[in-house]
């Protein structure tokens, strides 16, 4: 399974780089539309997600599992004047959390991330874009059960998101956007749809 996650965002990455190298052959009439203006792009989001993954119930345990749960995102790009574009990506997410009923003696389990992106993205036409990134989650595990425990680790990971914006200006932008996250080191998931908020701060030549 690992191995075919990793295929995956190895392919969206390679599709990018050849798209890349498509548009820079094709002339300047055909490339103006999608041309982008020397900027700094700052994109925040919120919304709901879905745990897609397989929880860390202990067997034996009558736990209920809930796995939507609300997300936000952080993400800024340098738009350099051309189709690829280069940025990092914050936010705050929970892939699951679960409440367990032993003999009467009840608790709850929660599994956070603070993800750290590297992204690349380039527009498809002038509303749609499509991300890819890879970094670290780094984790947070609570336990409250007869007394509270947390546990950090830090896990490599990636996700793969596309974005329309409808423009409110010409500075500001509201779309919504569509991601996929995935933390291989603990092999946890989620899919994810955000409002999202786009500021544009133009950078002199």
């Amino acid at each position: 399974m690992r191995n075919k996650q990793n295929s995956t965002m190895l392919i969206f990455l390679c599709c990018c780089i050849g798209l890349q190298s498509i548009a820079f052959a094709q002339t300047d009439s055909t490339k103006k539309a999608y041309k982008t203006e020397n900027a700094i792009i700052v994109y925040a989001g919120g919304g709901g997600s879905f745990f897609t993954g397989k929880s860390g119930v202990p067997a034996g345990l009558n736990a209920e599992v809930e796995n939507v749960h609300l997300i936000g995102s952080l993400r800024v790009i340098w738009h350099p004047g051309h189709l690829l574009h280069i940025g990092l990506e914050t936010g705050s997410l929970r892939f699951y959390s679960y409440t367990i009923d032993n003999n009467g003696k009840k608790g709850t389990t929660q599994v956070d991330a603070t993800p750290i992106f590297f992204v690349l993205s380039m527009p498809v036409n002038e509303r749609i874009e499509v991300f890819a990134g890879t970094g670290n989650y780094f984790m947070q595990t609570k336990l409250d059960y007869q007394g509270q425990v947390k546990s950090n680790v830090r896990s490599i990971g990636w996700m793969v998101a596309a974005s329309y914006r409808q423009p409110l200006g010409e500075h500001l932008g509201i779309g919504a956007e569509t991601k996929w996250m995935n933390s291989t080191g603990t092999k946890d998931a989620l899919l994810s749809l955000q409002i999202q908020l786009a500021w544009k701060f133009k950078l002199k030549k």
